[in-house]
């Protein structure tokens, strides 16, 4: 880790397996390529980390039923009569009264009009016939990875949270598929939207808006940097660093971001400070004092740190390693596989499992206790 902070910012990472792994400056884009991986895929599916659990709530809408349709055989439109139909129902399905298939509205034309997709099955046109239009298919937050297990959307019961479990698509389609509106207890994962958010199906298709929770585990965007410009003025014990012809804008005030100086130290010998706030592109504040000396012109590097626990950025270091190394016929291949491994086995016992040999009820069961 870095001189005065536990966290090793992006920039650290690839320094340190540049010097770790013996590999030139030319490779800088390959480690840090191999880095996003470990750090966006490889570590966080390895198991449901709590630290990277986030929740949100989904606003189901309500079945709509009002009045009467009327169309034939291969018709794709939907004419009604006695009522109108919601403007934002593209994306809904659409029951038909003694037909047995659920159509997706595809276009809404008019308060009257809807067309669906496929074009009306069956022998029978519809005259006057009822039907359910509904919505069961919702997007998730937009950094939505995956759900816990077994599901992660639940709905409030006695005051604890009732899971609505996840259903595979074999037992989806063979048993659990409900063309009724109603009460859902179960949830599907399916396609994502035009936005790329992630979308969830509920099982049945929702009857009455209500409000559903849910807990996820979040997706990680890979870490950034930024070297732009030049630092002009830093005072010493000061917290405002000025720069000339820099990008602080580009970063987060998020608590994740970190600055240093880079000509007083870079790899493990970084001081790094954590941006407390950016002002524009050329000014920002630092959480703590800069301890150096007052600082006028020099390269800085500003760049974010994992959103990890701290004790789980070195795992990433060897992680990265371990890929660069294991076909090099690298004598420490087998090594960083092996430190690798203890990282994420130490982080498993702390963060997942959390078990503990010596758990004690209460202070009577310490053998130094005396009565």
């Amino acid at each position: 880790m870095s001189t005065n902070t536990s966290e090793i910012p992006i920039t650290e990472i690839v320094e340190r397996v540049q010097k770790l792994s013996r590999t030139g400056v030319d490779t800088y884009d390959k480690i840090r390529g191999i880095i996003a991986d470990v750090y966006t895929r490889e570590i966080p599916e390895k198991f449901d980390w709590p630290f990277l659990m986030a929740s949100s709530s989904i606003t189901i809408d309500a079945e709509v039923h009002g009045g009467t349709v009327t169309m034939n055989t291969g018709d794709t439109t939907a004419v009604l009569s006695s009522s109108t139909f919601p403007t934002s129902c593209v994306g809904w399905k659409i029951k038909f009264a003694g037909n047995d298939t659920a159509y997706d509205v595809i276009a809404y034309l008019s308060t009257t009009s809807l067309t669906i997709s496929p074009a009306l099955w069956g022998s029978q046109n519809l005259s006057s016939t009822s039907y359910s239009l509904y919505r069961d298919i919702y997007p998730l937050a937009s950094d939505f990875d995956r759900f816990p297990k077994p599901g992660g959307i639940y709905k409030w019961s006695g005051g604890r949270k009732q899971i609505l479990p996840e259903v595979q698509y074999a037992n989806y389609v063979n048993d659990e598929y409900q063309a009724t509106a109603g009460t859902p207890s179960k949830t599907r994962l399916v396609s994502v939207n035009t936005a790329g958010c992630q979308q969830v199906e509920f099982i049945p298709p929702p009857r009455t808006s209500q409000v559903f929770g849910y807990d996820y585990i979040k997706s990680l965007s890979p870490m950034y940097e930024t070297t732009a410009g030049t630092i002009s003025s830093i005072g010493a014990g000061g917290t405002t660093v000025n720069a000339s012809g820099a990008k602080f804008s580009s970063a987060a005030t998020d608590g994740t971001y970190f600055f240093r100086v880079d000509n007083l130290g870079t790899g493990a010998d970084s001081s790094w400070y954590r941006v407390l706030s950016i002002q524009n592109d050329n000014q920002l504040t630092l959480a703590t004092a800069f301890a150096s000396t007052a600082v006028t012109v020099a390269n800085y590097t500003l760049a974010r740190a994992p959103q990890y626990p701290s004790r789980l950025h070195i795992g990433i270091v060897y992680g990265t390693c371990r890929q660069l190394t294991v076909d090099q016929n690298d004598p420490n291949a087998q090594f960083y596989h092996n430190q690798y491994a203890s990282v994420l086995s130490d982080a498993k016992r702390i963060y997942v499992s959390r078990p503990y040999s010596k758990e004690m009820d209460g202070v009577f069961t310490d053998f130094r206790y005396r009565r």
